[in-house]
């Protein structure tokens, strides 16, 4: 199938086929006819003979090539799939400017594995300027030199001066430079600093200050809340147990700052809390920790895109049970990622409170635009986890009692990240609602709030049974420092944490190739290693974490 454009106009992404349209189940391949910042010429009418073809052909933007038999049913059935995925304004009226974009890297990341991003930023026609640490990426003739435009050696080691030292090192750079971001939250305040030395775009450090904070956060969404408190050693910890006001349990401990689950633990009694917090305090270099209720409410990751103020996007995940929440003994268990699921099943007013909740607590933290991975509980659900007869996971089911009138639902906010959703969690948002937070990252940075809007836009729902259900599965596998070194032969051992496997030795990709039935419904899919120390584990050892993103067109069963 080829699509031509009904009206004239300049496409806002060279290749909006390669991430609407790829992963439909009824589609083989795409193939974009594209140039960045190109113009789409109109053809108007059916062709009738070869000439009629032949124009019709030229004026072609892009082509699908689908499974399906060629048939009058099948064909409607795709322009329904192309319509579905294809909603958004990709056209301008008006020329797209070039920009570009500087991202800074806290480290070495694989190319191989992330270079779907770099695409993406072709796409869009921003060139990418890469600000990091080291020299590797500085070869321009490498076989990835071409998809970024410079690379900066900068020194990033934290401190008070780093916002002023990363300032310094684009004030040099021979080109104008429209927009700074950073993935990474240590990152996120001095980058905020740079921008604004730099007049760019940026929400400013403030936010990103209580937002990098649990319990700055915390402070601000329940400041005379008696249900939280820190500490910052195990002799401060004794006082609180022994005063008058008794901790309630189960509670969670965590570091004030922290990735993922590095460091967060339950505690059911006080014997569980001291070793929660000498652990939390381990693992983040003494940092003090806050300890708040554990809620056993079903947890959602919420995902949102702000502008002016404006909720443009919004989307509610369902989040597995965890190690954590099942043990019967909660000591070292973590509450790292197991399964996420698109759509979310819990019922549409608790997504509805969900959003509404986070989004006041976005802006009360003081943002007004930007992506937002936020994660939250359910206090008082209608559902809970169960374990079905013969399933191999827990999945949501209504409750056997029903909630009482008194017990309104309550939104209990873990964390709002002022960034986009990690790799394999935005994968799963972009096949399940055409969502691509990472091109709407690059567009908010650089200030192209137009492209901006239309990017915001997901698909349109199906009213013939064409959604389907998108997993995020994490498994985590013990491995040994000596069974990964050669993965990173010139990568410091201090320094290999939460890093990239180059997808060229992810054994997914042998996988596909030697069984293709098991791997058919992965569509996305990649690994990082992890010192286990911060995620409970003992010193010398190390997690192989795998993510595979997998589409359901079935149910929500796996």
């Amino acid at each position: 199938v080829f699509q031509v454009a009904k009206s004239h106009g300049y496409v806002i992404h060279a290749d909006p086929w390669s991430f609407q349209v790829a992963n439909s189940p009824l589609v083989v391949r795409t193939q974009s006819f594209l140039q960045p910042h190109g113009e789409a010429m109109t053809f108007a009418g059916v062709p009738e003979d070869a000439q009629g073809l032949a124009s019709a052909l030229d004026a072609s933007l892009g082509a699908v090539q689908s499974r399906l038999p060629f048939c009058k049913d099948t064909v409607r059935q795709l322009e329904i799939d192309l319509r579905r995925r294809l909603s958004f304004g990709w056209l301008s009226p008006a020329p797209v400017p070039s920009r570009r974009v500087c991202i800074v890297l806290e480290g070495e990341i694989s190319i191989r594995a992330t270079k779907f991003r770099w695409e993406t930023a072709a796409a869009l026609g921003v060139d990418v300027v890469v600000l990091s640490t080291g020299s590797w990426w500085q070869d321009d003739q490498g076989p990835f030199g071409s998809l970024r435009e410079a690379f900066i050696i900068t020194d990033l080691t934290p401190g008070p001066d780093l916002g002023a030292r990363i300032a310094r090192a684009l004030k040099s750079y021979p080109h104008t430079i429209d927009g700074i971001f950073a993935l990474s939250d240590t990152l996120l305040i001095p980058v905020a600093e740079a921008a604004t030395q730099l007049g760019l775009w940026t929400s400013g450090p403030e936010p990103y200050r209580i937002s990098t904070n649990k319990f700055l956060t915390r402070q601000l969404l329940d400041p005379t809340s008696g249900e939280y408190f820190s500490v910052n050693s195990l002799e401060e910890l004794e006082m609180r147990l022994t005063c008058n006001d008794p901790v309630s349990f189960p509670v969670v401990c965590k570091p004030f700052c922290g990735i993922g689950s590095e460091g967060v633990y339950r505690a059911d009694n006080p014997t569980q809390l001291r070793h929660a917090v000498s652990q939390c305090i381990a693992s983040k270099n003494h940092e003090s920790c806050l300890i708040e209720p554990y809620v056993d409410g079903p947890e959602v990751d919420c995902n949102l895109v702000f502008m002016d103020g404006h909720l443009l996007y919004s989307e509610v995940v369902d989040y597995f049970p965890c190690d954590a929440d099942v043990a019967e003994d909660a000591t070292d268990k973590l509450f790292a990622e197991t399964e996420a699921v698109v759509p979310c099943q819990l019922p549409v007013e608790e997504q509805k409170a969900i959003v509404e909740t986070v989004s006041k607590a976005v802006i009360l933290q003081g943002f007004d635009t930007g992506v937002f991975h936020c994660e939250a509980r359910v206090r008082n659900s209608f559902m809970t986890y169960r374990l079905a007869h013969e399933a191999t996971i827990p999945d949501l089911v209504v409750k056997d009692e029903p909630r009482k009138t008194e017990e309104k639902i309550r939104i209990f906010l873990h964390e709002i990240n002022a960034r986009i959703p990690g790799i394999a969690s935005s994968a799963s948002s972009l096949i399940a609602n055409g969502i691509d937070f990472w091109a709407l990252q690059i567009l908010c940075a650089v200030g192209d709030w137009g492209r901006y809007k239309a990017l915001s836009v997901p698909f349109l729902s199906s009213s013939e049974g064409g959604g389907h259900h998108v997993w995020l599965t994490n498994s985590l596998v013990p491995i040994t420092y000596k069974g990964i070194q050669p993965l990173y032969p010139n990568f410091p051992m201090d320094r290999l944490g939460h890093q990239l496997v180059d997808s060229s030795h992810n054994p997914v990709v042998e996988l596909s190739e030697s069984h293709e039935e098991l791997t058919r419904y992965v569509l996305r899919h990649n690994a990082n290693v992890n010192d286990g120390v911060k995620y409970g584990f003992n010193k010398g050892d190390w997690l192989w974490t795998a993510c595979l993103v997998i589409r359901s067109p079935i149910s929500r069963k796996l």
